[in-house]
């Protein structure tokens, strides 16, 4: 999806054998970055839920 139109951005107005090994360096980078995004979101969830249970299990202590 991303390679297809990142594709097409690059080839508008150049040869296809010009644009291709650009193309494909393009959208490795792009794809790199996607996923260090989504890893870094899936961490910040997963602190925030630690978090939580922590506040949960301190919570269930200063009750009792």
């Amino acid at each position: 999806m991303y390679c297809k139109t990142l594709y097409r951005h690059a080839a508008y107005g150049l040869r296809f054998e010009f644009a291709c090994p650009s193309v494909i360096f393009r959208c490795l980078i792009f794809f790199v970055f996607e996923l260090v995004i989504i890893i870094n979101n899936i961490c910040m969830q997963i602190k925030v839920s630690i978090e939580q249970q922590k506040n949960n299990i301190e919570m269930k202590k200063t009750k009792r």
